[in-house]
């Protein structure tokens, strides 16, 4: 992967990462023949996986997770959930 302002993009399918340790639990994805997430590009290990991840995907939901392409309908819910990423 390469570093991009302390981030590590996949070469694959150009997602980023905060960590090295993330960019390779993400790479164990594309070896096991992951699935990706026709909305958001994100690659998933199993397809309960995926159906679970598209599920966070909604059309009334305006607020992106650029960490993991989950949409939420309120700003709150978002920063809610962005704190499991580890983000302030």
């Amino acid at each position: 992967g390469q570093e991009e302002g302390g981030q590590q993009r996949c070469s694959e399918c150009q997602q980023l990462f905060p960590s090295p340790r993330r960019l390779q639990r993400h790479l164990r994805c594309h070896r096991l023949g992951a699935f990706q997430c026709p909305l958001c590009s994100k690659v998933l290990p199993t397809p309960p996986a995926l159906e679970q991840h598209l599920a966070g995907h909604s059309a009334e939901s305006h607020f992106l997770c650029l960490d993991c392409g989950l949409a939420f309908d309120t700003e709150a819910v978002l920063l809610a959930h962005r704190r499991t990423h580890g983000a302030e």
